[in-house]
């Protein structure tokens, strides 16, 4: 008979654990690489067309540092790009941010060579991608 109430609890704990261990890996920080102008040897702007046009690094930073509201885009939804972002980094790994709807997509490898795909938000990224400046008047 002790061993029903014993075996209920085990289950019980299990289950919690469980419960506990899946919210932890859905609710996880989105975040983008950090860096610093020592880690980029190059950031262009792209439209496709052989239209290259090199950004001053540490400017292109500042933006890049503020870009929040990242969302997973596990499914590679979106539109398809008109202009890019390329950061080329010493390690000869990329960050490409394309264009996409009123938003944009960020697409990098981690040090595991794992793909992450996020949308994002910033204002003078959005404005260089869809117009080539960053500030608009």
């Amino acid at each position: 008979m002790k061993k029903k109430p014993m075996m209920i609890i085990i289950v019980a704990i299990i289950a919690v654990v469980a419960l506990i261990a899946g919210l932890l890996l859905v609710n996880r920080e989105l975040e983008l690489p950090e860096l610093t102008a020592e880690d980029i040897s190059k950031v262009y702007r792209d439209t496709f067309d052989d239209n290259k046009i090199d950004l001053d690094v540490e400017e292109f930073l500042g933006y890049y540092n503020q870009i929040y509201d990242l969302r997973d885009n596990k499914e590679d939804a979106g539109s398809t790009p008109n202009s890019r972002i390329i950061i080329e980094l010493r390690d000869g790994e990329e960050i490409c941010i394309y264009s996409s709807g009123d938003q944009f997509e960020v697409d990098f490898s981690d040090s595991d060579g794992e793909k992450h795909q996020y949308w994002g938000k910033q204002q003078e990224i959005a404005n260089m991608l869809y117009h080539g400046i960053y500030g608009l008047k």
